[in-house]
């Protein structure tokens, strides 16, 4: 385990960022086998409601990293209900590192029950 810098922790091949920003030793992403991030804390609209939501991108092909899991919120005060802060790679710079297109994406509910599936550009590079 060590410290890379002031926005990261590396155990092994596994890299956990707050995800506004990058460690230092982190500018290449293709050296981690996953990423742990929170920062954008994604939300899903289901049961009719905005809810905090798993987002995990798993790479199609060769390569890596493999996956990237970014953290929901887990608590009440931490965002508020619908709380869009704009498009997550505007404000996760660690996403322009990757090649969106060989990702899919997964969301899940806090309780894991899958509540989408689909390539991880078209939620992740949305804008407006």
């Amino acid at each position: 385990m060590r410290i890379v810098g002031k926005n990261g922790l590396e155990i092994d091949k596994f890299v956990f960022i707050h995800g506004h920003g990058l460690p230092r030793l982190a500018e290449n992403m293709k050296s981690y086998d996953c990423v742990v991030s929170g920062h954008i804390h994604p939300q899903a609209l289901f049961d009719g409601e905005w809810k905090p939501a798993w987002m995990i991108l798993h790479r199609k092909g060769a390569g890596s990293p493999r996956r990237i899991f970014v953290l929901p919120h887990f608590s009440l005060y931490a965002s508020r209900a619908g709380y869009r802060p704009g498009p997550p790679v505007s404000i996760a710079p660690f996403l322009t590192r990757l090649s969106l297109e060989s990702y899919r994406y997964e969301m899940k509910t806090l309780g894991l029950v899958t509540i989408g599936l689909g390539e991880a550009e078209d939620v992740v590079m949305k804008r407006g």
